[in-house]
């Protein structure tokens, strides 16, 4: 199983401790980075890849908010969840139209909660990476699926071709002849006009799926 890459940024050594602790017993594969300053982050967050940021509001050199507004220019899809003991419901609200992931007051008895959240919100974000997949793969086989009728639309034309030439030379033989001619072409383009209509309407339902 994949580890699960979390960006800790906590200021507090106490709070870190206390974080990892819960989250590493409800975790087996979690792997924290632990940031403490601002040089520190800023080379996380350009260098490396994670799955969550976990982090304070306030620090001796930046705030919740910038960081969160640093994490979602920089990284978008990038989920956040704010853990602080030192925030108000003013910054929660600033804070969530930022598309902050969740808001955690930071007491001993939501150090479980902090674990909970972290789970769904992973579980949210890989089902959006899913169907992001999903919808990336119809478009594709659409596209393939168009060239497809392309080309057999042009290998079509290009057996009716002689057919229409067919024709036009039955014009120079007698009639009965002519008829007969005239007769095998018609079976034939009729052959043709069922498998054409076959094949469209196969790949209509694969466009429809």
């Amino acid at each position: 199983m994949a580890s699960i890459k979390i960006l800790l940024i906590d200021d507090d050594s106490n709070d870190r401790l206390l974080i990892i602790r819960h989250l590493k017993q409800e975790f087996q594969n979690i792997e924290i980075t632990q940031i403490t300053d601002e040089s520190e982050f800023n080379y996380a967050i350009e260098k490396e890849d994670f799955d969550c940021v976990i982090t304070d509001y306030v620090f001796y050199w930046s705030d919740g908010l910038s960081i969160l507004n640093i994490i979602k220019k920089k990284k978008p899809n990038l989920p956040v969840i704010m853990f602080t003991g030192t925030g108000d419901e003013e910054v929660a609200v600033k804070a969530m139209k930022t598309e902050l992931d969740d808001y955690i007051i930071k007491k001993s008895k939501h150090y479980q909660r902090l674990a909970v959240s972290l789970k769904k919100t992973l579980e949210r974000y890989e089902e959006k990476k899913r169907l992001k997949e999903t919808e990336e793969e119809k478009k594709q086989a659409i596209n393939q699926i168009r060239k497809n009728l392309d080309s057999f639309s042009i290998v079509i034309d290009e057996i009716r071709n002689p057919l229409t030439i067919i024709l036009g030379l039955a014009d120079l033989c007698n009639e009965e002849c002519a008829k007969t001619i005239s007769k095998n072409v018609m079976v034939i383009e009729e052959s043709i006009r069922k498998i054409d209509d076959r094949y469209l309407e196969s790949k209509i339902w694969e466009l429809l799926w």
